[in-house]
């Protein structure tokens, strides 16, 4: 059942929602100004920032219309299930840069036969 909510939950988020970079963002849902409390999806972003799944656009918007990216979904994953350890790629990816934020994530995904 908990990973039946948990997939439910990134469908949600993953189809409708943006996620960034930074772990900058809000604490609390209601710091969005851009997500009213009256939203049909508010206490799933309450949740995934609970979480730590989402951080928010900044520290005062979700982005809610935003389309979502490549690097963006796997990183929620990654997130999502725990920020799983990171094993030596069997191979590169051209577009991943090394400093980027969702590296690790992709290299998860690959190990995990997502990427």
């Amino acid at each position: 059942m908990k990973l039946r909510r948990t997939l439910s939950l990134l469908l949600v988020i993953g189809l409708f929602f943006s996620l960034f970079t930074g772990m900058v963002g809000a604490a609390d849902a209601a710091d969005f100004m851009d997500i009213s409390p009256y939203a049909w999806y508010y206490d799933s972003v309450q949740y995934a920032v609970e979480h730590e799944i989402v951080y928010g656009t900044s520290d005062t918007t979700f982005s809610p219309n935003r389309n979502i990216t490549r690097a963006q979904f796997i990183t929620l994953l990654y997130r999502a299930f725990g920020q799983g350890k990171v094993v030596s790629p069997s191979r590169e990816f051209s577009d991943v840069p090394a400093d980027s934020y969702y590296r690790n994530a992709v290299y998860w995904g690959q190990s995990h036969e997502i990427v």
